[in-house]
């Protein structure tokens, strides 16, 4: 019955959520097309008309990322992993913003990692998370800013993937809520919002590989003290969200195991377990009062 409830309260908050988020682009496809109705110049009728185009284009948008990001809260666990190597990984990502960087005036500058540099997990979900960081931190770059992306080994046999920018960085009340679904701050070039579910998939799929997700601004950067890998990207000043990933599934499990043998062994319990022996009176047949009162079965004040 709990499960039924929760499944059930988890689909009606993904409907309001849709709902929500879908009202405001339905609003603005209404409003242009109840416009194009009327006699206009040509001009201003191109631009309803492209008005339509882009928000359709963001209702097509929110919609694929939502189901994306419904499907992967729904799994407790890999559905498979294989070795993702970084070096690969990287240049497809370089190769598919180029053309959003060109467009931006914000250039990517890739640190390319070693050979043999690779995680265990879910390619798809890897290149989507980073896309995902990468497109939020040209977003808030100035035009002329850099974009860094690099990887790092880390403690614990992990590995530090960065994504840095130079962005204005991300105010105070806002640190604890960017990876909150639908939340999204006013991007600095155009002052538009995302759909704000960018960062919620980075989490999820932090959380699947078995790390965390945060975000740091680079006053606020304290390395020293990281409990894991760090995934740098946008809204803040050369920091920002971190993206904890293990480079070696087997590396969390050897470490419960080693702890595991040093603890010491329960006591063995004795088999079978003792049985308690009802009371003899030592006066047989017919047991004496002081038989009774040895064994607390008689009551020393008769009177009462």
């Amino acid at each position: 019955m709990r499960r039924k409830l929760e499944g059930k309260a988890y689909v009606e908050q993904y409907l309001q959520s849709l709902t929500h988020e879908m009202k405001s682009p339905l609003a603005a496809i209404r409003g242009a097309a109840e416009l194009l109705q009327e006699p206009l110049p040509e001009a201003e009728r191109q631009r309803f008309v492209r008005n339509i185009a882009e928000q359709q284009q963001r209702l097509t948008e929110t919609i694929d990322k939502l189901l994306a990001l419904a499907e992967v809260e729904q799994h407790g666990w890999l559905q498979g992993h294989e070795r993702v190597a970084l070096a690969p990984l990287f240049a497809q990502l370089a190769e598919a913003l180029a053309p959003q960087l060109r467009a931006s005036g914000v250039q990517l500058q890739v640190h390319t990692p070693d050979a043999e540099l690779a995680l265990a997990g879910d390619p798809y979900l890897l290149r989507q998370a980073l896309h995902n960081l990468l497109d939020n931190a040209i977003a808030f770059s100035p035009a002329g800013g850099t974009v860094v992306l690099r990887a790092e080994r880390a403690a614990h046999a992990r590995i530090a993937l960065l994504v840095e920018d130079a962005g204005s960085g991300v105010p105070a009340y806002a640190l604890q809520r960017v990876f909150d679904r639908f939340y999204s701050l006013p991007r600095p070039a155009t002052g538009q919002r995302s759909s704000g579910l960018g960062l919620s998939f980075v989490r999820e799929v932090a959380r699947l590989h078995g790390g965390e997700a945060s975000l740091r601004n680079a006053r606020e950067r304290r390395r020293a003290g990281a409990p894991g890998a760090w995934l740098k990207t946008a809204q803040c000043r050369r920091a920002g969200t971190a993206l904890c990933l293990s480079e070696v599934a087997a590396a969390r499990r050897a470490r419960r195991s080693s702890a595991a043998s040093r603890r010491s062994p329960p006591l063995p319990r004795p088999w079978p377990p003792p049985t308690r022996r009802a009371w003899r009176s030592p006066c047989r047949p017919s047991p004496c009062p002081s038989c009774f009162r040895s064994a607390g079965l008689l009551r020393r004040n008769r009177g009462r």
